[in-house]
């Protein structure tokens, strides 16, 4: 929200009121958001065969991670 919120009120050193600038590029951020929201309804989900074996490679290399981390004895205090 805060990305979307500071275009608007553009801090500055010179101030300048222009209405019809500030509703220009208020409605432009509006607009671009709902673009980017139908994009998103547009793209088509993915299979649930796709999605579950992203998950489980996804798993698979954090357990690997995991248990090379817990290998390493740098990590542990006091242990030289």
């Amino acid at each position: 929200m805060s990305v979307n919120v500071m275009p608007l009120l553009t801090p500055t050193n010179q101030m300048s009121y222009d209405t019809a600038q500030f509703y220009n590029l208020a409605l432009a951020i509006a607009a671009g958001c709902g673009v980017g929201a139908l994009a998103f309804r547009l793209l088509p989900p993915l299979s649930p065969a796709l999605r579950a074996r992203r998950l489980l490679a996804l798993t698979c290399a954090t357990c690997v991670a995991a248990r090379s981390f817990s290998r390493s004895r740098d990590w542990r205090i006091g242990k030289a």
